[in-house]
């Protein structure tokens, strides 16, 4: 909320982001870390705080955009109450399932193993990459969670978000040398997904230790050429 306000208006092609899910302070065993970033004093907090950035967004994204939020269960209700005010348009619900988490076996409750997608727009969606015959235009993805044994998924971030999922909704929902936006960088998934697919990336991120992160791995396993990098600290 320091940095977006000081972006220009229509700057940018594409937001995909994860912000925070006020969950993660309601549940037993909490990480500790997680107190930092998953917080609000109430429900009425979280609403406010997320139509915030969401007007913010709005703004910097160009007309006939895409934004990809990732979103809990828990509030998935009150995201209505949410979007109602804003300008965001809601084109789509995907659905994110990951297969290999399984937390406290039990035949007494529901496991969680799916995420919301929501697919909203800045007037009507005008760029769509997706490939049918690959099944990338389905709404339900099957991604597992990045973990830490993981060569190419390898796990920063408690809540990251697998690399191919990002690379996937980067590809659909714009084009290469766009400026795609993610305002919760967290260790950098969004940005590396750009720099495969060869889309300029701006991240934000509050965290200096995640940032050391992103670094380091940005730099691994790539020819860097000519792109430039800016890491500033504020």
């Amino acid at each position: 909320m320091e940095v977006l306000p000081k972006m220009p208006d229509a700057s940018v092609d594409l937001v995909v982001t994860d912000p925070p899910y006020f969950i993660l302070n309601t549940v037993s065993k909490i990480q500790k870390e997680a107190k930092n970033w998953d917080s609000f004093e109430d429900m009425l907090a979280y609403k406010s705080f997320t139509t915030k950035y969401l007007n913010e967004l709005y703004r910097i994204m160009k007309d006939n955009t895409s934004c990809c939020l990732f979103w809990s269960e828990r509030h998935l209700f009150a995201f209505d109450e949410i979007i109602q005010q804003t300008k965001f348009n809601l084109h789509k619900i995907l659905i994110w399932h990951y297969p290999n988490i399984l937390k406290g076996f039990s035949n007494k409750r529901w496991h969680n193993t799916f995420d919301f997608i929501f697919h909203l727009t800045k007037g009507k969606a005008s760029t769509f990459n997706a490939s049918f015959v690959k099944g990338e235009n389905i709404d339900v993805w099957r991604f597992p969670k990045p973990q830490f044994n993981f060569k190419k998924d390898h796990k920063y971030h408690s809540t990251q978000k697998p690399l191919e999922l990002i690379k996937r909704l980067i590809k659909i929902l714009s084009n290469p040398n766009d400026t795609v936006l993610d305002p919760f960088l967290g260790s950098g998934t969004t940005m590396q997904a750009c720099l495969e697919l060869n889309r300029n990336c701006i991240g934000v991120e509050i965290n200096p230790e995640y940032i050391n992160i992103i670094k380091p791995r940005l730099n691994w396993g790539y020819s860097l050429g000519d792109v430039e990098f800016e890491f500033r600290i504020e």
